[in-house]
């Protein structure tokens, strides 16, 4: 037994350490640092500080009043005059002129040649000395100002404020306008750019005229290419009012009326129900017949109800109508297993092909309406015809080449075999046909259908007709204003992207964006970007 301290024990009998622990030496690399040493003009960082020229010529009008009070020459005046600001800006000028024109100011002091850019303008210096233009209009009948604009590098901060109170003073004028008056008393190399560049920038410029993002035309759903019987995928939207009579007799009172147009996504056939109100039992009623004469739809596709809600009342209330009665009509869809999807708020260019058909229907329309009043039987009528010569219209480009055959494909072959309007053909019940071969025969004249689909419609959609150039996406916490109808764009509120909703080809068309009233979901062409990080800001 061991008692006491084991420190006062021999080595040889102090306990060995569990684990060897080797020290490793980890490998010094030397390094290198460069340096630089870059001089940095105390006064020039302070011309940066300021975003406005007069409150720059303020500043130092009082500082260059301050150092004439301690060499004892009093202002006479309590409030600075117009002598002492034109000085400032001159002090201003040279403190410009020795940062970033340094080596031209040396080698006209010296009569020396200077530098390429400035060579053809034979620089010279002022009776303020300042460095100016000196040009060939010496004998010209113009002012001092205008014969020897002062030099100014584009690249300098003063530079920048010059353009843009100018800009102020001609209360937001275009380039011209305020290039024009800056050569009357400045010379800036590359001035145009320069200008063209700054005016871009202005944020109430931007409010008034927004330049909107418009994302790379996205690429066809599925669902249009879709092989099945028509109507399997269908676009819905609804159109009016409009005003009939309730009955046959002439002071018969005039009621509003609606109609529901239901395109089918692959071979754009449309199928039209008239509605007596914008209640959800009648557009459901509409919704029964449209199933019961055309099929059940696998899918439906229609805007989001709060479209155009800021719109006149006589074009939003259809809007209204789908964003009031979504649960109701999303649970009867649900009963038919039938899927309801909406595009994003605020984007009819989602829903081209259905709004393409409200506008071929109602061309029509205005044809045979006028200024009269039908009731509505005849109404529905009229409606019947539209959407039987919309049917019939050519689904592609119609040749001029005899041997290619007068039967041109239409939405009607896809629903009875031909178009709506054809003529009735001869009877040829009396001829035997053996029924195998008559199922044959229906069979291939339904597949020629679609084989010509395939080989001359699909073929047509092949091209963007718009929309042909990418631009940059839309990012997170991009500054964004977004575009209001019926709103005067001063008006148009300001928002803050929060989440992006890019397509399967990374292309964002889809943007959530903050608001002080909330958070709201607009597509990328609604939406402008605002210059962030700028000194107009």
């Amino acid at each position: 037994m061991v008692f006491g301290s084991r420190v006062q024990l021999p080595i040889e009998e102090w306990p060995q350490p569990l684990t060897n622990i080797e020290q490793q030496v980890l490998e010094l690399k030397p390094s290198t640092s460069l340096m630089a040493h870059i001089e940095v003009n105390p006064l020039i960082t302070a011309v940066e500080k300021f975003s406005s020229l007069n409150e720059l010529k303020r500043v130092f009008s009082y500082v260059l009043r301050f150092i004439d009070g301690c060499r004892k020459r009093r202002a006479t005046s309590a409030y600075l005059s117009l002598a002492e600001s034109d000085r400032a800006l001159e002090a201003i000028i040279r403190i410009t002129q020795q940062c970033y024109l340094r080596d031209e100011l040396k080698a006209v002091k010296s009569d020396e040649p200077v530098g390429n850019p400035l060579r053809p303008l034979s620089p010279i210096l002022n009776s303020a000395g300042i460095l100016a233009v000196g040009g060939r209009l010496s004998q010209a009948p113009l002012p001092e100002s205008s014969k020897h604009p002062v030099l100014l590098p584009k690249t300098a901060h003063l530079t920048k404020l010059l353009i843009n109170h100018y800009h102020d003073m001609t209360l937001h004028g275009g380039p011209k306008v305020v290039q024009s008056l800056l050569q009357r008393f400045y010379w800036i190399i590359g001035a145009r750019n320069l200008v063209r560049n700054l005016l871009s920038k202005c944020v109430k410029c931007i409010r008034m005229k927004p330049m909107f993002h418009q994302p790379l035309m996205a690429d066809l759903p599925a669902s249009r290419f879709a092989q099945g019987r028509a109507f399997l995928n269908v676009g819905v939207d609804l159109a009016g009012p409009f005003s009939l009579k309730s009955g046959p007799r002439r002071n018969s009172p005039i009621v509003k009326a609606y109609f529901s147009i239901f395109v089918c996504m692959s071979v754009k056939a449309i199928h039209l129900e008239l509605l007596s109100s914008l209640s959800t039992p009648c557009f459901l009623a509409a919704l029964d017949r449209f199933i019961g004469r055309r099929g059940l739809p696998s899918a439906i596709f229609s805007d989001n109800g709060t479209n155009f809600r800021g719109a006149a009342r006589h074009l939003s209330e259809t809007h209204q109508f789908l964003a009031s009665s979504q649960p109701q009509i999303e649970s009867h869809l649900l009963a038919h297993q039938i899927a309801w999807i909406f595009n994003p708020p605020s984007a009819p260019n989602f829903g081209g092909l259905w709004e393409a058909g409200v506008k071929s229907v109602k061309k029509h329309l205005k044809h045979v309406l006028h200024n009269q009043s039908f009731n509505y039987e005849e109404f529905q009528t009229i409606l019947i015809s539209c959407e039987a010569i919309c049917n019939s219209r050519p689904l592609c480009a119609i040749g001029v080449n005899p041997n290619d055959g007068v039967d041109i494909l239409t939405p009607g072959h896809f629903l009875t075999g031909a178009p709506l309007l054809a003529r009735a053909e001869s009877d040829v019940s009396e001829t035997y046909i053996p029924p195998l071969k008559r199922w044959l025969l229906v069979s291939q004249a339904t597949q020629c259908f679609w084989k010509r689909w395939k080989s001359d419609y699909l073929n047509t959609l092949i091209q963007r007709n718009k929309w042909t150039s990418s631009t940059d996406n839309i990012k997170v916490d991009d500054v964004v204003i977004i575009q209001t109808p019926n709103c005067p764009p001063q008006h148009w509120p300001l928002g803050i992207v929060t989440k992006v909703s890019p397509g399967v080809d990374n292309v964002v068309r889809v943007a959530t964006v903050r608001t002080s009233h909330g958070v709201l979901s607009r597509p990328a062409s609604k939406l402008a970007i605002l210059p962030v990080g700028d000194p107009r800001e």
